[in-house]
């Protein structure tokens, strides 16, 4: 906190007892000017601002030393603090209370959110082996049956499932982010044709084909794992809204600027309004395009946006209605 604004506080809080000490010097001076005259009114006025000069002087460096106080306090439950009045005492042993609280209810709620976020794990895990029984039932019902629209409708809602658990699974990882990261160095290149290689399903059915322009020797610091994810899932969107009669093709590439390289992937399907551009990473939010599909769950960009942010990422997506979308992520490509 400046002087200024140090000064400024004390007066504010004792505009009061300034007032009685002014009135008072008026008195006094007013008592030598009738007694002795005005000669001798110079006297009073400057021991009286000598002595207010010191008074406010020490109320500074008093009210310097509480907010000092205050700041450490705020910071941690053990701060020792020298009191000089009872009123300091006070305010310290409340703030001292209030963080021992406040620590004591969030290990609680910790520990709370610990135990359902292990219960829900494992009643995941317990349906990816529910889904993963009807997947297998599913296919072998088609073997023996084709063209079997029911086991077919089955199987595909299978599938559905299976991606919406694996999505919940990725919310409750994310939570603890820090036990599972890894950074380090790897070629761009390779991690983009990782990503590419997952969703080549999906790439057959809808008949696109990727273009990647990506210099060999690119690298990017980043969690193999977690940025592989993102990228999977924005190929994913790049994928599925796609309009094949418009372009066959999805267009990665990437440029190195300074220590930072740029990646693109860019489409030319169906974008996205303008009036959702800024809403595309809120959780649940799937706007015009999500509507059209009904497996969209509104949680990829969701999730890439909260990747991004704790890898140190940066994502920004640029998009018109009919026309195609493109996103950047921005890469460190060293510390």
């Amino acid at each position: 906190m400046s002087f200024i604004r140090l000064i400024t506080d004390v007066i504010q809080d004792k505009k009061a007892l300034i007032f009685v000490y002014t009135i008072n010097t008026f008195l006094i001076v007013s008592f030598y000017m009738l007694l002795l005259g005005t000669e001798e009114f110079l006297y009073p006025v400057i021991l009286s601002g000598a002595l207010f000069t010191i008074y406010l002087l020490f109320e500074v460096y008093q009210y310097h030393k509480f907010v000092s106080g205050v700041e450490d306090g705020g910071k941690s439950p053990n701060y020792t603090h020298h009191f000089t009045n009872n009123k300091d005492k006070l305010i310290f042993q409340t703030l001292s209370k209030i963080h021992q609280e406040y620590n004591t209810r969030l290990y609680d709620n910790k520990v709370k959110q610990n135990n359902k976020n292990a219960l829900f794990s494992q009643w995941i895990h317990n349906m990816k082996t529910s889904v993963s029984v009807i997947h297998l039932a599913c296919e072998i019902s088609l073997t023996e049956r084709e063209n079997d629209e029911y086991m077919e409708d089955i199987k595909e809602e299978n599938e559905i499932l299976k991606k919406n658990l694996e999505e919940a699974l990725n919310l409750l990882r994310i939570e603890e982010f820090s036990r599972d990261f890894i950074a380090r160095r790897m070629p761009l290149k390779q991690l983009v044709y990782q990503a590419l290689n997952e969703r080549r399903r999906e790439i057959r059915y809808k008949g696109i084909h990727p273009i990647v322009d990506i210099p060999d020797e690119l690298e990017i610091l980043t969690d193999k794992k977690w940025a592989q994810y993102m990228l999977e899932q924005i190929l994913s969107n790049a994928i599925k809204y796609s309009i094949v009669e418009k372009s066959e093709s999805i267009l990665i590439r990437a440029m190195k600027e300074e220590d930072k390289v740029i990646l693109s992937i860019i489409d030319n399907g169906i974008g996205i309004d303008e009036k959702d551009t800024d809403r595309v990473f809120d959780p649940f939010f799937t706007g015009d395009g999500g509507r059209r599909d009904r497996n969209a769950t509104g949680i990829g960009l969701y999730m890439v946006k909260l990747i991004s942010d704790r890898l140190g990422h940066k994502i920004q997506i640029q998009s018109q209605k009919d026309k195609g979308t493109t996103v950047n992520i921005t890469f460190l490509s060293k510390l």
